[in-house]
């Protein structure tokens, strides 16, 4: 009988040491255009119109569409940035 443990173990991110002591995770992590359009309070159309400009890139899975928490954190950075100049 399935318990539901597969779907935990396999999506949980494993981490390797790094010298130096840093850890490192071994796959990046990947979010929803939905979860990140309520994270930054806009709707999943501004996400695709920010794609067309070239201002985030998304990763495409078969049909699942899915932003890099590392290029999520890399576009606030640079919204950051321009909104200070």
């Amino acid at each position: 009988m399935y318990n539901g443990t597969y779907f935990r173990q396999t999506t949980q991110t494993e981490t390797k040491p790094q010298r130096g002591g840093k850890e490192k995770s071994a796959m990046p992590e990947y979010l929803t255009l939905k979860t990140v359009a309520e994270a930054l309070k806009v709707t999943t159309n501004t996400l695709y119109n920010w794609k067309a400009q070239g201002k985030i890139r998304f990763s495409k899975f078969g049909r699942t569409t899915r932003i890099e928490r590392a290029e999520l954190e890399r576009f606030i950075k640079a919204a950051e940035k321009q909104s200070e100049a």
